[in-house]
């Protein structure tokens, strides 16, 4: 059992978000859009091995490619 404050193991508030957060890449396509399809298959994927929540759009250098 954990002793860290916040965390899932004593019912702190940083539970809620879960113990472990993992900074998503942005797949595109061809086309220099959003794969959406690749994009959730990636987050399937780190959810079966073991991410309990993702950091999304921008945090792997991507944000400079993105528009509304």
């Amino acid at each position: 059992m954990s002793t860290l404050k916040g965390t899932p193991h004593d019912g702190g508030q940083a539970g809620s978000l879960g113990t472990i957060l993992t900074a998503i890449v942005t797949p595109f396509d061809e086309q220099g859009r959003v794969d959406e399809e690749s994009f959730v298959a990636l987050m399937a994927h780190l959810a079966e091995h073991g991410s309990d929540g993702f950091v999304v759009c921008g945090t792997t250098g991507e944000a400079a490619t993105l528009t509304d």
